[in-house]
């Protein structure tokens, strides 16, 4: 018998995968080509920790036991988090690499470009046309909000942590193989970054039409919604004690706490605050400061507005099985959840990176929305083009701001003085130039940095830390060991501190009292290199100064 040919698809569906394709494939290499100057830049502020030398992902025999700890142990530290798959990457990056910073910056980029290609993808699934692809796509890969976590290989997590959550949401509908790997992609998700939590109540919203087009009637009912929810929301419910196992809530999880009424004004405030970020003209900066709001402030006043129009307009459209709704959701939840943390654990995140996911709901949604006032015949043509224009002058603003924003992390020393330059309010810019500068030799510009911090907030640990290493770097250890034990007093046990001590001892030749810190040291920090030279130090001089020298604890 004659074997019967597939049913071969219509010429439109070909036509319109073509369409999908090329503004997907546009859209991510745009997004590409405007990180690419980032490929050049070096490794700055957490990279140094996570992957230089004496980094633990880079010790033989160690890479499962890093994926099973808390995402800062390898670094030797703690931070409260669990993202397995984005330190898998830095694994691979830099085994792949030889450590070149080029390699890591050039996997962030390519990741960015893939994550613009998905939601193009995403739009199209969910019922967008044409244009809602094409701007979307456009002004996600060009939103200079995204200059941190591309540019910064450290905040890769919220690039991967968006990039399989759109994965998910396309497979969700995608039949029913893409259905059983959607979890999978929701999974790695949360292994990349905590915040793919948020979203879980999407997959719960009522499915909508697979284009604008079609009649609601043939999209399923609410509770088909649920029971495709149901595997999602198992991961999530297997993921959140496998995560409380794994590591321990720390107090360091944010720079700055809310206290008391502080939190609910602060909490508030964070829409108003993230979602400045997308706005043209808006400055940008690195690890934009956040301080907690003692008072109702103008901010949460706008939050509480914006989040009770959110709340109205989220349910109305997924009462209605609107497609609307799901990119609206994405927007909110993720800053729904930090809004949470705020109110329940003082916590204050600062930042652009954590607006990463919710930036894909919302060009996702504007898109939607100029398409739908296109289509509209009750809307005039004039609005319509002015609309188009404006979201057209959006994106090219973007386009200008995100080159404008992206040499601004070259190097430490670069990145640092725009901080200082854009947030003037924020100590951690001229503590970080302080640092830089210490780096390269240059103690009487460190000094006049510190200066400038002290003057913003002279309660920074770091101020009287930089000012011991510079001292005991003059030759001066009586005073390198006050302000050394002056930084301690002020935030507690510090790694960094206690070194400085125990090296002030040493120079003064008080050898017990130096053993006696390098002990506690040892036992706090094994295997630091650092700690090991000052023990040989110690060893040297108990020597030199005869006395028995005992060898240094081995740990």
């Amino acid at each position: 018998m004659r074997a019967v040919p597939p049913p071969s698809r219509p010429a439109g569906e070909w036509s319109r995968r073509r369409a999908v394709l090329i503004a997907a494939i546009v859209s991510g290499a745009i997004a590409c080509a405007v990180f690419l100057p980032s490929i050049a830049f070096d490794f700055v502020r957490d990279d140094r920790e996570l992957l230089l030398d004496g980094s633990r992902l880079r010790a033989p025999g160690t890479l499962l036991h890093v994926l099973a700890s808390d995402y800062w142990s390898a670094a030797g530290g703690e931070s409260g988090l669990w993202r397995p798959c984005a330190v898998f990457t830095l694994w691979v990056d830099g085994n792949l690499s030889g450590w070149s910073p080029a390699w890591f910056h050039a996997a962030n980029v390519l990741a960015h470009g893939f994550t613009t290609f998905l939601l193009v993808l995403v739009v199209a699934a969910y019922g967008g046309g044409a244009v809602a692809m094409w701007l979307a796509g456009l002004w996600f890969g060009l939103m200079p909000a995204h200059v941190e976590s591309v540019a910064w290989i450290a905040g890769r997590t919220d690039v991967w942590c968006a990039l399989f959550a759109l994965a998910a949401l396309i497979l969700a509908r995608d039949g029913r193989a893409g259905r059983r790997a959607g979890p999978a992609a929701f999974a790695l998700a949360l292994l990349s970054k905590e915040s793919a939590a948020t979203i879980a109540p999407v997959f719960a919203l009522p499915p909508a039409p697979a284009s604008e087009a079609a009649p609601a009637a043939a999209t399923g009912t609410p509770s088909v919604a649920w029971k495709t929810a149901v595997p999602y929301l198992l991961v999530l419910a297997l993921w959140a004690p496998l995560h409380a196992l794994v590591v321990r809530p720390h107090p360091g999880l944010a720079g700055l706490k809310a206290e008391g009424a502080a939190r609910l004004w602060t909490a508030l405030a964070i829409p108003a605050w993230e979602l400045r970020f997308l706005l043209p003209g808006v400055g940008h900066s690195p690890d934009w400061m956040i301080a907690p709001l003692a008072s109702p402030a103008p901010a949460a006043l706008v939050g509480l507005l914006l989040y009770a129009i959110a709340a109205v307009v989220i349910v109305r459209l997924a009462a209605a099985r609107d497609p609307l709704a799901t990119p609206l959701a994405i927007v909110w939840f993720p800053l729904a959840g930090m809004s949470a943390l705020a109110l329940t654990r003082g916590a204050v995140f600062s930042g652009e990176r954590h607006v990463y996911l919710a930036s894909a709901g919302a060009a996702w949604a504007v898109a939607v929305w100029i398409e739908r006032l296109r289509r509209s015949r009750a809307v005039p043509a004039v609005l319509t083009r002015n609309a188009l224009l404006a979201v057209a002058l959006i994106v090219a603003w973007s386009a200008r701001d995100t080159l404008a924003t992206v040499p601004e992390w070259r190097d430490e020393e670069t990145m640092y003085d725009a901080m200082a330059r854009e947030q003037p309010l924020n100590a951690t810019g001229p503590l970080g130039q302080a640092l830089a500068r210490i780096e390269r030799g240059d103690d009487p510009g460190a000094w006049v940095a510190l200066a400038s911090a002290e003057a913003i907030d002279s309660t920074r640990y770091e101020i009287p830390l930089y000012r011991a290493g510079i001292v005991l770097r003059r030759g001066r250890p009586e005073e390198a060991m006050r302000l050394a034990r002056e930084a301690g007093a002020t935030v507690g046990w510090n790694r960094d501190a206690r070194l400085i001590e125990a090296l002030a001892l040493q120079r003064l030749g008080r050898w017990v009292e130096a053993r006696n810190v390098l002990e506690d040291l040892s036992a706090r920090e094994p295997g630091d290199r650092d700690v090991r030279n000052a023990w040989r130090a110690q060893v040297a001089g108990e020597t030199r100064a005869g006395r028995s020298a005992v060898p240094a604890p081995r740990r």
